[in-house]
């Protein structure tokens, strides 16, 4: 008797990203943000409530 086993599949977490166009951001470094799209204001506050990570780019 052969046993056959199926590939596993990892799924990689989704990580929401903030885009901060023609901006330059350092390790360590504070900026204020003004968010105003509905989207991205939904997408913080997910963000501040379950997702433990936002990368902004």
């Amino acid at each position: 008797m052969t046993l056959r086993l199926r590939p596993t599949i990892r799924l990689r977490p989704t990580i929401p990203l903030f885009p901060l166009p023609e901006t330059v951001i350092f390790p360590g470094m504070t900026i204020p943000l003004y968010i105003f799209e509905e989207r991205y204001k939904q997408m913080v506050k997910d963000c501040l409530n379950n997702q433990p990570r936002l990368v902004i780019v």
